[in-house]
């Protein structure tokens, strides 16, 4: 339904932090 493109965007996002 979603695209899998987006997961991948906020999830390195908050991991370094």
């Amino acid at each position: 339904t979603y695209l899998p493109t987006y997961l991948p965007t906020y999830l390195p996002t908050y991991l370094p932090t």
